[in-house]
This record gives structure tokens, C-alpha cells and sequence, in this order.
């Protein structure tokens, strides 16, 4: 397992096509749960965007955001606790998960990657 920080998740994030992003991100956290993260109640719209759709600016920021975190995480802690973390409530996002913080909001992607990197700094 290779460690790195908020600096060089956010790097990849930035320079990994999106299609690419969402298939990792469909591996690890599963099509039901990146299609939320996106904001779509359709689960094959997440297949889509791995597939090379190209989604709205606002879910492509949600997309890479998720990204970054599932990056960070993974890649300290692993992926089953990445995973856990994303669906499980969090205190630094007033007891509501990642996920939902996400999908809900437009602006939130900070408080997200900011929860993400105390979670891992942290461990």
C-alpha cells in the first residue's frame, strides 16, 4: 500500500480522465452508490460515464471530488475502509456520509475532502 497525501490525490484526480475515475470508482464503491455520488437515481448512468459520457459540470466536480477522497483513503487506510467510510456517518459532516454530503450539495466538496484528510491524518 502506497501512502500519499491531499496534494498528490488531488494531482490525480485532476489528470485522470473522468471515464477512468468512474470505473474505479464503480469497482470500489459500486455503480448504486457512484450514480448518488453523481446525483442520478440510475445506477447504469454510472456505467455510462465510465464508459466515456460526459456528465454535467456540476457532477463531474462531485465525481472528481469523490475521486480525490476514494484516492486518499484507499490508498492509506484501504479500500474496504474507503468504502466504509463514504457510506458511514461523520461527525465533521454534521452525522450525515459523504455520500449524502455530496449528492446533496453543490459546495461541499471541501467539508468532504477536508474530512477525508483529517480521517487520514488521523490514523
Amino acid at each position: 500500500m502506497s501512502v500519499i497525501d491531499r496534494a498528490q490525490a488531488h494531482r490525480q484526480s485532476t489528470r485522470t480522465p473522468l471515464s477512468e475515475m468512474a470505473a474505479e470508482l464503480n469497482a470500489g464503491l459500486g455503480t448504486t452508490l457512484v450514480a448518488l455520488l453523481g446525483n442520478s437515481n440510475d445506477r447504469k448512468q454510472a456505467i455510462r460515464w465510465a464508459e466515456g459520457a460526459s456528465p454535467r459540470v456540476p457532477t463531474e466536480q462531485r465525481l472528481r471530488a469523490a475521486y480525490e477522497a476514494w484516492v486518499l483513503l484507499a490508498a492509506n487506510e484501504s479500500e474496504a475502509i474507503a468504502r466504509a467510510w463514504f457510506i458511514g456517518t461523520n461527525p465533521l459532516l454534521d452525522d450525515r456520509s459523504p455520500v449524502e454530503v455530496l449528492r446533496e450539495t453543490e459546495n461541499n466538496t471541501g467539508r468532504v475532502l477536508g474530512a477525508a484528510a483529517q480521517f487520514v491524518a488521523l490514523q
